[in-house]
């Protein structure tokens, strides 16, 4: 592999695709077209469109447009019914132009052009929050809250999240720990040298490792607040983690992350922790396939379904993979549906693997990473890099710069609770 994953591909298809649709006026449906061809007409072309939620296809069908020749453009109209759009509900418009006859390479019906709007994605009213507040409670080497049947576990050395019980599983097999790194690409690696220009972050997890976090705790309210600041390479970086447990056993993780102006950017900004006992996947974001910031044009939005070891791409060399972008939420679930449910408070950047990032940063071969036997690994980012690669061997390989992370200030928050 040249250090550039599979979405290389669907990108690829997006970019050269004959048909160019644009939104004109999401209100009335109003989309235009152009023909990209340049000798070409589109009187071979039929087209179909779908409006889809998060959970089915609302309504779909099919419309007409004049024949284009090369370079021309035509507006439509969808024929959709107005649809009642509700808060916390996201809404795609998807069209497609068909091949309308077999060709040599595609039968009768293939897609050789789509595009994807979002027609609406209001904000959830804000829920209200009652009921008995959760009890805090203190030993040598935790900080406890219990809510109902949930109990929260922080480490007070670390100030991690490392449980989560459910009031019959532990579902955190290994603690929600900071990550500002990845398991180097090709292009990490043999191009832009990433491990070298940027090692303070490659190495921010030993130095948060030799040193003790800040606790603080009170409940508020009908919630229970802990907060924990971190100082990363004495002052290049601070972190504050907020966790907030609500009487429903309900979990807010708060993340803040503070760049000193003369400290370079990091890989990604997240979270990794394991889920102990699960094996399937459901979320809605960009898919099925992997996707990147710089590697997602094309890749729509919908809810996808999976297992972990199919979430993951198994290059030659392994590395970093799997990643999904604008993840609004994802389940972690055993055969009977018990396990996790994440929700992002904005898009998340989230992967999950059958192996460490440590073995995919040591491995050399395809299938050499060792296979975690009881929990699955979870990246729960607001952002990773791109992934570069206009070539896979100098600075040039490195992520274009509006794809490197080089804000001095990060901030996100996601919310965990069990399924049952």
């Amino acid at each position: 592999p040249d250090g550039t994953p599979k979405p290389a591909l669907y990108t690829c298809k997006y970019v050269y695709q004959p048909i160019e649709f644009a939104m004109v006026d999401s209100d009335a449906l109003r989309i235009s077209l152009k023909n990209r061809n340049f000798h070409q007409s589109t009187a071979d072309y039929t087209y179909s469109w779908e409006i889809k939620d998060e959970s089915k296809v609302l309504q779909k069908g099919v419309f007409t447009v004049p024949v284009l020749a090369p370079g021309e453009s035509e507006e439509v109209v969808i024929p959709a019914k107005k649809i009642a759009y509700k808060a916390g509900v996201a809404y795609m418009l998807n069209v497609y132009a068909h091949q309308a006859k077999d060709l040599p390479y595609a039968a009768a019906g293939h897609v050789n052009s789509s595009e994807q709007f979002v027609l609406s994605e209001l904000p959830a009213a804000p829920v209200k929050v009652s009921g008995k507040a959760p009890v805090v409670s203190e030993s040598d080497s935790e900080v406890s809250v219990k809510a109902g049947k949930v109990t929260v576990t922080i480490d007070k050395t670390s100030g991690y999240l490392a449980g989560y019980h459910d009031g019959m599983h532990q579902l955190i097999k290994a603690p929600f720990a900071p990550n500002f790194w990845r398991a180097e690409l090709d292009n990490d690696w043999r191009g832009w040298k990433a491990g070298i220009y940027l090692k303070d972050w490659k190495t921010a997890q030993d130095n948060l490792a030799s040193t003790t976090a800040q606790i603080s705790y009170m409940v508020e309210g009908s919630t229970a607040v802990v907060t924990v600041l971190r100082d990363i390479h004495s002052g290049k970086a601070t972190l504050t983690l907020s966790y907030t447990v609500y009487p429903d056993g309900k979990l807010n993780v708060s993340y803040d992350l503070q760049i000193a102006e003369t400290t370079l950017e990091p890989l990604r900004v997240g979270l990794q922790g394991q889920i102990a006992g699960v094996q399937n996947v459901t979320y809605f974001g960009r898919g099925p396939q992997e996707n990147y910031s710089d590697r997602h044009d094309g890749v729509f939005l919908g809810t996808w379904t999976s297992t972990v070891e199919d979430m993951m791409t198994q290059y030659v060399f392994p590395q970093e993979n799997g990643n999904r972008t604008a993840v609004r939420w994802i389940k972690l679930a055993d055969a009977k549906g018990r396990g996790v449910l994440v929700k992002g408070e904005q898009p998340l950047s989230v992967s999950v693997w059958n192996t460490t990032q440590q073995q995919l940063h040591d491995s050399k071969h395809i299938g050499e990473p060792q296979v975690l036997k009881d929990a699955v690994v979870l990246n729960v980012d607001l952002v990773q890099a791109g992934v570069g690669g206009t070539d896979t061997w100098s600075q040039y390989a490195r992520p274009y710069d509006q794809y490197r992370l080089l804000q001095k200030h990060y901030a996100y928050s996601f919310t965990l609770q069990p399924l049952k």
